[in-house]
């Protein structure tokens, strides 16, 4: 029977030419032949819905984000929503892409971790409840796989037409959760952001602001739980308190949003502030 460490299998391309993950699998799960870009050098396991993952299978899941050579994209429009949970992002991201489109923008509306198949692959890994006691690290590492898989596929090639994107959670969210909210080092993640994101920073980043106990009432009033709906509060006090330190040094780029205002008022001020920058 093979082992968790039979399941990896990294081959690294020359430049530019794509590469394909074997498929293995055991009782543990199935990787699934995936074709991916040389500059993202990872191993996934997709996860089958009749399994559990053993802890030693994810203690030996290795990947890497090696970084592109290629410059940052200059074109198009990237906003970038965030915020702990219940704060109600996603449904101002569907009224503003609607806002939007009547005024004849092309918009493309995605989220993190997410936007690809293989990123919502490693989005069910790591909001599964089931995978409760990851390492951070591994946590960590897995975001930025997904997040340079969905800036390959999808971001860079939307802002190179041109397009208005709006992404619920981008580099931000990987600064709060992981960052302040697990203690990984700051400079790390900030590192591996630039690699996984080709250097790719949002226009606009709209934070939207509510303390976790009102948060997390609301995101498990909608049902679904996720893992971290599942942490101590004080690891949200932790993540909120990190996004609004990354607005204060980023004061052009932030723009923070009271999340107990009604839809509306939420609406017209966002409305405001994208009306600036189109």
């Amino acid at each position: 029977m093979q082992t968790p460490k039979d399941l990896i299998e990294m081959v690294r391309p020359p430049h530019r030419t794509p590469f394909r993950i074997q498929e293995r699998s055991d009782s543990a799960g199935k990787c699934r032949n995936e074709v991916c870009h040389p500059s993202t050098l990872i191993i996934v396991c997709y996860i089958t819905p009749s399994c559990v993952p053993t802890q030693s299978f994810f203690n030996h899941l290795i990947l890497f984000v090696i970084p592109s050579i290629d410059s940052p994209v200059k074109r198009g429009i990237l906003i970038t929503f965030e915020g702990g949970e219940g704060t109600g992002k996603t449904t101002q991201i569907r009224n503003l892409a609607l806002w939007l489109k009547r005024r004849g923008e092309k918009v493309v509306v995605t989220r993190e971790p997410g936007g690809t198949m293989l990123a919502d692959r490693i989005r069910q890994v790591l909001l599964n409840p089931r995978n409760r006691g990851m390492h951070p690290t591994l946590e960590l590492l897995l975001y930025q796989a997904a997040r340079r898989d969905h800036v390959e596929r999808v971001i860079q090639p939307s802002l190179r037409r041109r397009e208005v994107v709006l992404c619920d959670r981008f580099t931000d969210a990987t600064l709060a959760y992981q960052g302040f909210g697990r203690g990984i080092s700051l400079p790390t993640v900030r590192a591996l952001n630039q690699a996984a994101a080709r250097g790719i920073r949002p226009t606009r980043t709209f934070l939207f602001d509510l303390p976790p106990r009102l948060g997390l009432q609301r995101a498990k009033s909608r049902g679904g739980r996720d893992r971290f709906h599942e942490e101590a509060r004080r690891f949200h006090e932790r993540v909120r308190r990190g996004y609004l330190t990354l607005a204060r040094r980023e004061q052009r780029r932030f723009r923070v949003i009271d999340a107990r205002l009604t839809r509306q008022q939420v609406l017209e001020k966002i409305q405001q502030e994208v009306q600036r920058i189109l």
